[in-house]
């Protein structure tokens, strides 16, 4: 009885398959573009709200003790 990297009593096609991985399919070009638009709008949003704070706190006397 041979012993391979998955051991001794493990399934043959479970040890295939884990010496074999299937390869990952690219992303299409839509995929990519979603992808962007969607950082895209995380980046607009992280500065948008950060220029709105801004924008409150030095249009506000009271917050310039912060």
């Amino acid at each position: 009885m041979t012993t391979t990297s998955c051991g001794a009593y493990a399934k043959k096609e479970a040890c295939e398959m884990a010496a074999h991985p299937h390869h990952a399919r690219r992303a299409s070009p839509a995929t990519k573009l979603l992808t962007a638009l969607h950082w895209a709008l995380v980046a607009v949003g992280i500065f948008g709200l950060t220029g709105a704070a801004a924008l409150l706190m030095a249009s506000t006397p009271s917050a310039w003790l912060l």
